[in-house]
């Protein structure tokens, strides 16, 4: 094939070499080497032994997931007519790179469900799958901050953009293998996130206090909780001090509020 399109070429044969086809992990060593030495691959996995194809994929997977880059395709023969005595066979050559973005995203949305943390090195070719990971990231990043209740402000707060994503991303013509995994984490913003956006302060701080217990976050739990405390006391002290409301107007839309006591009246 390489000599009718005019291609120079080099083969080193014994760079592969398989010494004992039934070891496994010998074999796997080697491809792994091999996709390592190079900075850009392209795999053929047509031919071969049924068990050599199915490592290296294994392999290319792992690849992918510390560099998106280095696999530029994974070529395989799809038969369209089957060859027979008789019929001379017919294959397409495609392109099987595409599925590594959508074992990047698995992960990606799996660990996230888990946890919400993303790991910020997985990355994918395809654009909508990346700004899913990306805004994805971003919500990782205010439980880190512990300031999840920022994430419910304003119109087109980050919870929405990332439904958003999630609907793109649930439409995409290739997310089939990954629709339970999408679906379950919207319905999860929407059931314990959205609906606490018109919820008053200290009852989203609760809610989300535990939301953080039930994921194991126990010390962003607690500091939700203490601040959730200081905006109950200023709704309940309202109610016996209707002047307040105004102050209270002021800083609703604040992250905190503060107050000093002095003179045995308490000054917010």
């Amino acid at each position: 094939v390489l000599k009718q399109g005019s291609y120079t070429y080099e083969i080193d044969y014994g760079l592969g070499f398989i010494e004992d086809d039934k070891n496994y992990m010998q074999i796997f060593s080697l491809v792994n080497n091999l996709i390592d030495k190079y900075d850009r691959v392209i795999v053929d996995l047509t031919h071969g032994f049924r068990h050599l194809p199915l490592l290296t994929i294994i392999d290319l997977i792992i690849h992918n997931f510390k560099q998106n880059q280095k696999i530029e395709k994974i070529l395989f023969a799809k038969e369209m007519v089957k060859h027979t005595p008789k019929d001379k066979g017919e294959y397409e050559i495609i392109d099987l790179k595409e599925y590594l973005d959508i074992a990047n995203l698995s992960f990606v949305l799996s660990t996230f469900e888990q946890n919400y943390t993303v790991s910020n090195h997985i990355k994918t070719v395809d654009k909508d799958y990346q700004v899913l990971i990306d805004i994805l990231s971003k919500f990782s990043e205010h439980i880190m901050a512990n300031s999840l209740v920022n994430l419910l402000q304003k119109n087109n707060s980050l919870i929405e953009q990332i439904t958003g994503a999630l609907d793109t991303a649930i439409n995409h013509p290739k997310s089939q293998p990954l629709t339970i995994y999408l679906k379950s984490i919207k319905k999860h913003f929407e059931d314990d996130f959205i609906v606490l956006k018109d919820k008053e302060k200290y009852i989203q701080l609760f809610e989300l206090a535990k939301i953080m217990k039930k994921k194991g976050y126990y010390l962003n739990a607690i500091t939700l909780l203490n601040e959730a405390v200081g905006w109950y006391c200023i709704i309940s002290l309202i109610n016996f001090n209707g002047s307040l409301k105004n102050e209270y107007k002021k800083i609703k839309n604040e992250s905190y509020f503060k107050t000093e006591l002095k003179n045995g009246k308490i000054k917010i």
